[in-house]
């Protein structure tokens, strides 16, 4: 059974805590014998209330682990839009850098490997290049937000690992990004998953963001915290609670008719908040949805 902590709260730091705790045998087991350990926040706007992870979260995470993982943490991402070591430094990521010896890691700079994604014409023809870290490390955690998303519909744990490990982004070269329309994408984000994905997601749901997202959107107070060691099952329930359905969320689906990772809700153990459809706020889309359920 695949099991995904829910948990619903008035406490951020609470509501990520007990979804972590309520894995934590999962957790344990899967850091067991592991060597280095990639911590993968999320920053796109880094003033917006959920433009970016929270420092409480990623205190709450290396507070968790650090007691029975000893080893090598790299706290690590390749921001989309501003420099990422500023934006660690503008979010207090630096305050946690010495308190649990993390490794800071700036993906976008990072040493790298190319591979071969899909074009316009949806041949696997068009070269990428991905930060070696996400190669190195043996056991990634990614922690995001629930937030709609300008090409994708939503952006949860699985994609903010997959896109913040390369290093052509939309703002680093025009023809040079992986944006070569929708159908591309999805396929290209279902072909990185298989490649390398978390080990464990953590989404933080306290705030969440609709609209003109990943950037500029909405507030939506979903007061929610979502952990699984399953990066589809997590992605999907998180999406489910967003209001949006798995067809239109292309590189999702595409994972499910792979079966990789769990897509059918009906076979998951829900930890927590068992009642899950009690949470669900069905989020206004980004204005380009119509255009990104046209995946196929």
């Amino acid at each position: 059974m695949f099991k995904v902590a829910l948990v619903h709260g008035k406490n951020r730091k609470s509501n990520i805590l007990k979804s972590l705790q309520l894995i934590s045998d999962d957790i344990k087991e899967g850091l067991e014998g592991k060597k280095l350990v990639l911590l993968k926040p999320n920053i796109v706007n880094t003033d917006a209330p959920a433009g970016a992870t929270r420092l409480e979260t990623l205190e709450v995470i290396l507070e968790f682990i650090r007691p029975f993982f000893p080893g090598r943490i790299i706290l690590g991402e390749g921001s989309g839009v501003s420099d990422t070591l500023d934006g660690f430094k503008r979010l207090g990521y630096d305050s946690l850098k010495d308190k649990y010896n993390l490794e800071f890691v700036d993906l976008n700079k990072d040493k790298s490997r190319e591979v071969m994604v899909y074009g316009k014409d949806l041949k696997k023809n068009f070269p990428q290049h991905i930060a070696e870290t996400v190669f190195e490390a043996d056991y990634i955690i990614s922690t995001a937000l629930l937030k709609t998303h300008d090409s994708t519909v939503v952006t949860l744990g699985l994609k903010n690992l997959l896109v913040g490990a390369l290093q052509e982004k939309w703002q680093f070269g025009g023809e040079k990004t992986y944006h070569q329309g929708y159908p591309a994408m999805a396929r290209t984000l279902t072909f990185l998953a298989e490649l390398y994905h978390p080990s464990l997601t953590v989404l933080d749901g306290f705030e969440a963001m609709e609209g003109n997202g990943p950037s500029h959107g909405d507030l939506v107070e979903m007061k929610i915290a979502i952990s699984s060691c399953d990066f589809l099952a997590a992605d999907i329930l998180a999406m489910k609670l967003m209001g949006f359905k798995l067809d239109e969320v292309g590189h999702l689906k595409l994972l499910a008719q792979k079966n990789i990772g769990e897509s059918n809700i009906e076979k998951l153990e829900i930890l927590g908040e068992t009642d899950w459809k009690k949470y669900i706020h069905h989020m206004k889309p980004h204005p380009n949805y119509p255009a990104q359920t046209n995946w196929r």
